[in-house]
């Protein structure tokens, strides 16, 4: 009987498959089947790790080596399939093969917060990771997430997410800063706004008026927006202390306007030719005269209400006289007289 041996290349991992049968005599007929040692598995999963492709020898029952077991927090793990077919290990695959993650709804699953804040200047937003928040939900329904409340700001309303698995859904919380009014109240029952964002810094430049020295606002002006607020302006007003001296028409005494760079006033006092300032009380603190014919002090920490001056004054005989004179500081409206 004659044999005959077909030899074909191959390549690597492939092998030559002979197989001879007799059909007749003198006639030898050669099968050749060639192929793949291996078969390649490919896995897809939208959670867990995915697994790296894998190699089977043909023939050979897959395990669980080859069909892991994946996890994602908030699903359960069905199996591998192929198309609609589940995977068990023991299956002996018949090609090279893609392998599919089907899983169910579990347990809740968690999801992220995360807050931004508008900055001073009003034109951007910057993060702020220590009040990032975890919370949890069912998966793949809507979050339903009430953000925390920060004073001074006020969140915008709130974009509301399918919850992913594995934590895959972040929600951020955008707060604008709220805009704060000061309300100053000047004369006449004049008013003025002046607005600015939470937490920025208050910048007013301090009001004028003819005739009038402007001392402060009360309460103080804070040194940023904190809360809408009313504010009264205090002002100095020269009022002059004119009188008669009972003794003698040769002395006056008068206060007069402070200089701008001061908030307080000046109490002067002036005597005719031939008399000389000897000393003074004011409220009944002495003050020492300075020998001459005028004389004149600055005062910043005269309070509200009636104060009294008392100037001593001598004459060339060295006859010494006095006179009083009361005059006020009071609120009148937002006026300091």
């Amino acid at each position: 009987m004659k044999q005959t041996l077909l030899w074909k290349s191959v390549p690597m991992f492939c092998a030559l498959l002979l197989s001879s049968c007799t059909i007749g005599l003198g006639t030898a007929v050669n099968v050749v089947k060639e192929g793949s040692l291996y078969y390649k598995i490919n896995y897809q999963s939208d959670y867990g790790t995915v697994p790296e492709s894998s190699v089977v020898s043909k023939g050979e029952q897959l395990t669980e080596r080859e069909l892991p077991e994946l996890k994602a927090r908030g699903l359960i793990f069905e199996g591998w399939y192929e198309g609609a077919s589940l995977v068990n290990p023991g299956c002996v695959l018949c090609s090279d093969t893609t392998l599919t993650a089907r899983w169910k709804n579990g347990d809740d699953a968690v999801y992220s917060v995360k807050y931004f804040f508008q900055n001073e200047e009003g034109n951007g937003y910057e993060y702020f990771p220590e009040f990032d928040s975890e919370c949890s939900g069912e998966v793949f329904e809507l979050t339903d997430y009430s953000p925390q409340i920060f004073t001074g700001f006020t969140s915008r309303e709130v974009e509301q997410k399918t919850i992913l698995p594995e934590g895959k859904t972040c929600l951020e919380i955008y707060n604008d800063r709220n805009i704060i009014t000061l309300t100053l109240k000047l004369f006449d029952d004049e008013v003025i706004e002046v607005k600015g964002l939470y937490g920025s810094c208050v910048n007013i430049d301090a009001p004028e008026k003819k005739g009038y020295l402007f001392l402060e606002w009360n309460p103080l002006l804070p040194e940023t927006f904190l809360c809408d607020s009313v504010y009264k302006s205090r002002w100095t007003k020269i009022v002059p202390c004119e009188f008669t001296v009972v003794q003698k028409e040769d002395i006056n005494i008068e206060v007069l306007e402070a200089d701008s760079s001061y908030s307080g006033i000046y109490v002067y006092a002036e005597c005719s030719s031939g008399f000389d300032t000897y000393y003074w009380y004011v409220d009944g603190n002495y003050e020492e005269g300075n020998d001459t014919d005028v004389f004149y002090k600055y005062y910043s920490d005269l309070n509200d209400g009636i104060h009294t001056i008392t100037v001593i004054a001598v004459d060339c005989d060295g006859e010494t006289f006095s006179c009083t004179k009361d005059f006020e500081t009071v609120y009148t409206g937002d006026m300091i007289k």
